[in-house]
């Protein structure tokens, strides 16, 4: 039996307690205080049944957490804690319930539920021996990364990765190598026609449409081979093309359409592809490192990163036929961009953290003060997964995460060793990241593995 005392060789009154009402949780974490200072603390999981004993030398209270999460998942073992020096933020996640009674010699135990935490319980919840990235772990994913060492074989820089299917990836180099990524690793593919290719799409139908240096379409598989869509004469945009990127529908009901960002000989070009000609949106001069960045919004509609005549801080929205310059806040320029399934467009900025757009105009989604450059965004349950670079362009990302119940998350974690330029989902067992260390250096793939995904420890 657990025994919650203020002084254990001196208790002179024991409370005998229900449980409180933690019907369906996972974890509770119990602390015990005395004059408003924690005195101790105890965490169980209710399906163990074993409910501890407290004890109070001096009239107190007990507060109850509640949490739809394990409490290996919290960072926690089951038992009396151990408590050292507090940390800055709090390291639990939202509880999914808050209760507390009095307890004592002169007190009658009653649970009533909490809106709050106590000072008290703050004090002890960050003084416990957990990781200081616990509580986004907790309502975020957890990986294990594997850095594939690539042969010396010629390629140059990252191109593109696609997802194939829920078990592999395709990741194409520039120099047209090509790569087939699985959970168990990484072989080269040597005999695809039509490369080398720079981008690739992956359609609701499972076709993949991809797009060479020169701007020649094809679309197939990996199976029965490609075709050409179009010859590179008919693309609007200069040939031998450095980078780019395809967004397209994301629904089998949303007619076809490819919107395509180029990055060549210092411009960048976005254009519309209906499913039988091209459509030249825009051509803006930019002359530093550029890695382009589009977003389908829906059918007819797509977001454009740099595409602005009007400056690095204003993205570009092609709607119905119409084009539309809208300004960001802040004034540096944009890095990223993803359409999330409930969070909406997002925009990862060189600094200042990520903006959304609301309907109407972009504001600050969430300030970050680390890490700069916000290359990747990837959509994590109800939040998402973000990465960029503390340093320089080349340093190893930092990985961090958003979730709804828990904010961003102040610990970063490394999973590479050179920045992150693509993140593309493995299916349902992690995320590929595609690696870059100078603007001519060969690629580099690292396979994140998720232990866990996202859950919100506040729901029961």
């Amino acid at each position: 039996m657990v025994v919650l005392c203020a002084a254990l060789a001196a208790c002179q009154s024991v409370a005998t307690l229900d449980p409180p009402p933690v019907a369906g949780a996972r974890s509770a974490v119990l602390v015990l205080s005395e004059l408003d200072a924690p005195v101790a603390v105890a965490v169980f999981d209710p399906l163990d049944g074993a409910w501890p004993a407290f004890s109070s030398r001096t009239d107190g209270t007990l507060a109850a957490a509640s949490f739809a999460c394990a409490p290996e998942r919290l960072g926690l073992k089951k038992g009396i804690q151990t408590l050292g020096d507090a940390a800055m933020h709090d390291l639990l996640p939202p509880p999914a319930a808050r209760y507390a009674t009095p307890v004592g010699p002169g007190s009658v135990p009653a649970w009533t539920a909490e809106r709050g935490a106590s000072t008290a319980f703050i004090d002890a919840t960050r003084r416990l021996a957990v990781a200081a990235d616990a509580r986004c772990t907790a309502a975020g994913s957890r990986y294990e990364s594997e850095i594939i060492q690539l042969p010396n074989d010629g390629h140059r820089i990252p191109a593109f990765a696609i997802s194939v299917d829920d078990s592999r990836v395709l990741a194409g180099a520039a120099g047209g190598f090509l790569y087939l990524v699985e959970d168990s690793g990484v072989r080269r593919l040597e005999s695809i026609e039509g490369a080398p290719y720079l981008g690739a799409y992956r359609a609701p139908d499972g076709l993949l449409w991809l797009i060479t240096e020169a701007g020649e379409v094809r679309r197939g598989t990996l199976e029965a081979g490609f075709e050409v869509v179009t010859a590179s004469s008919a693309a609007p945009f200069h040939r031998r093309l450095e980078r780019l990127t395809i967004a397209g529908p994301t629904t089998a009901a949303a007619p076809f359409e490819l919107f395509v960002e180029t990055f060549a000989a210092d411009e960048i070009h976005f254009a519309r592809y209906d499913g039988v000609r091209w459509t030249l949106l825009s051509q803006v001069r930019y002359e530093d490192l550029f890695l382009p960045g589009v977003a389908w919004v829906g059918p007819g509609e797509a977001v454009a990163i740099g595409a602005s005549e009007r400056g690095e801080n204003y993205v570009l929205r092609y709607k119905d036929g119409h084009l539309s310059h809208e300004v960001l806040p802040g004034s540096v320029g944009a890095a990223s961009i993803l359409q999330h399934p409930t969070l909406g467009t997002l925009v990862g900025r060189d600094q200042e953290g990520i903006d959304v757009y609301d309907g109407s105009i972009w504001r600050v989604f969430q300030d970050i003060d680390a890490p700069r450059y916000i290359r990747v965004m990837h959509p994590e349950g109800p939040g998402l997964l973000y990465a960029g670079s503390t340093e320089i362009n080349y340093a190893a990302s930092a990985f961090g995460q958003y979730q709804p119940s828990t904010g961003v998350c102040p610990v970063f974690r490394t999973f590479t060793d050179l920045a992150v330029s693509h993140l593309t989902p493995l299916g349902d067992r992690g995320l590929v990241a595609l690696t870059l260390g100078g603007p001519n250096n060969p690629m580099g793939i690292t396979i994140m593995r998720r232990i866990w995904g996202p859950q919100d420890c506040s729901k029961l």
